[in-house]
């Protein structure tokens, strides 16, 4: 993403965010879609309602449309609450670690991290036309222990996320190699310096 996002629920001290995304917007299209047509449903509804007010007299029509008119408005809540966790379900890629949230108004509150220590290798898949021409496909992150692989799906512009992550885990062991461990050591500045910057401004220039 391009607008810049400082923190995160559970962020260290030291950490910065080099870059985060969430899901790419085809996801949340077809959401869209459904919530406008149901608004529009509702509203046809209530015109019904006004411009033929004579139809309501019988009893089995008004009871129909009773129930339409709940049913309608079930699915508009949940749709709209479809919505907000697409908002609140991103992903950020720090100089310490790969975090994944995911997050509702009220019901869901997860959030996954992965050390950048424990990344073996990074790679990306983008399958069929549609996910190249519209930008987006999936990071699959190799862990050390056991060769497990983590896919994160629906990446919006995956080979550049792929690249902030390349770059960051390279200045992590770059870093490590010098004799520290960044991460158990971000109290005393862990990689927050100037490789970090430069993640930054290589970003920005993106």
């Amino acid at each position: 993403m391009d607008k810049e996002l400082k923190s995160f629920k559970g962020q260290l001290q030291d950490e910065v965010i080099v870059c985060w995304f969430r899901r790419h917007w085809l996801m949340i299209f077809p959401r869209v879609a459904l919530f406008i047509s149901l608004i529009g449903l509702s509203l046809a509804l209530f015109g019904l309602f006004f411009i033929h007010p004579e139809r309501f007299q019988s009893t089995q029509f008004s009871v129909t449309l009773v129930i339409i008119m709940i049913a309608v408005h079930y699915l508009i809540h949940r749709t709209f609450f479809s919505l907000s966790q697409f908002f609140f379900k991103r992903t950020f890629i720090s100089n310490y670690r790969v975090v994944m949230e995911d997050r509702s108004l009220f019901f869901i509150n997860e959030q996954v991290s992965i050390d950048l220590d424990k990344i073996q290798d990074i790679h990306v898949q983008q399958n069929g036309l549609l996910e190249s021409f519209l930008h987006f496909g999936r990071l699959v992150i190799v862990l050390s222990a056991a060769n497990e692989e983590i896919h994160i799906e629906n990446v919006p512009r995956p080979h550049h996320q792929f690249k902030m992550l390349h770059q960051v885990k390279k200045s992590f062991w770059q870093f490590y190699h010098r004799g520290a461990n960044p991460i158990s050591e971000h109290k005393n500045g862990g990689m927050d310096g100037t490789r970090t910057r430069d993640l930054l401004r290589d970003r920005q220039a993106l």
